[in-house]
């Protein structure tokens, strides 16, 4: 029975979490608030996914490593904003932890891939 009502829980957070994932304002608490949840229950729905917070910066990371391979002119401090990072010093220090290089040495890669193909 609770394994089936966390899932639900964390269907509704995830779908809350995709919708606002450029919000600055998008902690464990606003989404609890918002979905008329208790923190703790928020917390033990994203539990076998390492946490709510950790999910929500993995989620932002990988859209801002997609939006910096994918296109783009945009500047990385640019890109950073866009996905809810007001610091881009915080951005490049999270980008680096998760893929093990900076967001412009992702970038360079990226680019001469494509100039390579």
């Amino acid at each position: 029975m609770r394994g089936s009502i966390e899932s639900v829980l964390f269907e509704r957070a995830r779908l809350y979490i995709e919708q606002h994932l450029g919000d600055f304002d998008l902690t464990p608490d606003r989404i609890a608030q918002q979905l008329r949840i208790s923190r703790s229950n928020l917390y033990r729905a994203f539990e076998s996914v390492g946490g709510v917070a950790g999910y929500i910066l993995r989620k932002r990371l990988r859209a801002a490593h997609a939006e910096l391979v994918g296109s783009t002119d945009r500047q990385v401090q640019e890109i950073a904003y866009r996905h809810g990072f007001k610091l881009a010093s915080d951005f490049t220090r999270a980008f680096r932890r998760e893929f093990g290089v900076s967001p412009r040495e992702m970038r360079e890669r990226a680019r001469r891939r494509s100039t390579a193909g």
